[in-house]
């Protein structure tokens, strides 16, 4: 497996170690093992159909933006310190920056 990540090897044991959990759990028509369809939706061993619903890939970009922290604008003076003069900084990392001379800008 030369030339892939430890993160894709770890990703792929994963998967490898999931199915064959799933089919040591009694996979044989039990009614409790779950397939993914062609269109997304899970087929469950009951014929019953459920479907999730759809995601819109617009919501799932403004939800995944709105969930993160509020950046923090922050300047430094350009006669003292070379490009960059403007960054926005994760609130836990304003401490660290203003030790290299950046200032939390007054908007």
């Amino acid at each position: 497996m030369a030339g892939i990540s430890k993160a894709e090897r770890e990703r792929r044991a994963a998967e490898e170690a999931a199915a064959a959990a799933s089919t040591t759990q009694g996979g044989e028509g039990t009614g409790t093992d779950m397939a993914p369809a062609a269109d997304g939706a899970a087929i469950t061993g009951d014929g019953s159909g459920d479907q999730l619903p759809p995601v819109d890939a617009d919501d799932l970009a403004d939800q995944l933006q709105d969930a993160g922290p509020t950046l923090v604008h922050m300047t430094r003076d350009a006669s003292a310190y070379p490009a960059p003069h403007n960054a926005e900084v994760h609130p836990a990392e304003v401490d660290n920056y203003a030790a290299g001379g950046w200032q939390v800008a007054a908007d």
